[in-house]
């Protein structure tokens, strides 16, 4: 069963100052077919910062692991941790999801006339740690595998509690956030700049397309506006990336043109 979160891991427990704790990082991580460069995720999930938080020696420690936004229904994200006792003594990691969104228990047949009191959060699997124990030995290196779900439409906050052997609590909050294709939304160039009516020829500009989905999307554009040509109306944008439809534009008179998107 989920334990309820409390306020906080400075407030859970008292700070205890202390230099003495086994050492570990995230030496390096494994995207499962990246969509993406391994260097965006390391940058995403702020591992270098995780790995200076374990490394200041405090006996509580939290953490904010942002999984990039993706599509309703996109392929789940496995991501493998690569931990690294850094100590000459073994090290034990135990994990256990931490509640802490509104849902309550709810009485549920698990068998024949015998029922329990369960949580049925529907987002409780959007992130998922395999393992619920982790040992390590010294100069070990230990896979952790995290994998991301995109199934439920919205923004969460998943908690993760690690305690260490050593009596440390860190708290790892996975924020994902899983949003619905909306071409418009794509557009992110909402006004070309100005041109002057004297000059006589056709000025190239950007209108920029965000995609925000963990799959590369195909656009096709049409423009009817008179002085308004497009140079590549059949536009590939790869996976969360920003490309730039090229635009030519060289007004005939004296106006203000709306571009329908």
């Amino acid at each position: 069963m989920d334990e309820q979160a409390g306020e906080g891991c400075e407030q859970s427990k008292p700070q205890v100052e202390r230099t003495s704790f086994q050492l570990f990082k995230i030496e390096n991580i494994t995207v499962v077919r990246p969509p993406l460069l391994k260097v965006y995720y390391w940058e995403y999930l702020d591992v270098d910062k995780f790995n200076a938080k374990i490394a200041e020696g405090q006996q509580c420690i939290e953490h904010n692991f942002v999984i990039p936004t993706s599509q309703l229904n996109s392929k789940p994200l496995k991501i493998v941790c690569w931990l690294k006792n850094m100590s000459k003594e073994k090290l034990t990691l135990q994990l256990k999801r931490i509640k802490n969104c509104d849902c309550v228990l709810k009485q549920t047949r698990v068998g024949f006339n015998q029922f329990r009191y369960l949580y049925h959060c529907p987002h409780r699997y959007l992130v998922n740690i395999t393992q619920e124990m982790i040992v390590m030995n010294a100069d070990d290196l230990v896979a952790m595998s995290v994998i991301a779900y995109f199934y439920l439409f919205g923004t969460y906050v998943l908690t993760f509690e690690m305690k260490t052997s050593d009596s440390r609590t860190i708290l790892m909050h996975f924020h994902i956030n899983v949003v619905a294709f909306d071409p418009v939304d794509c557009i992110l160039t909402h006004e070309l700049i100005p041109v002057n009516i004297k000059d006589f020829q056709r000025v190239a500009q950007p209108i920029w397309i965000c995609n925000k989905t963990m799959q590369s999307i195909q656009v096709l554009f049409k423009g009817r506006e008179r002085g308004f040509r497009l140079i590549n109306p059949n536009l590939v944008v790869p996976l969360l990336s920003v490309w730039p439809l090229i635009v030519e534009y060289r007004p005939s008179e004296f106006e203000n043109h709306v571009i329908n998107r």
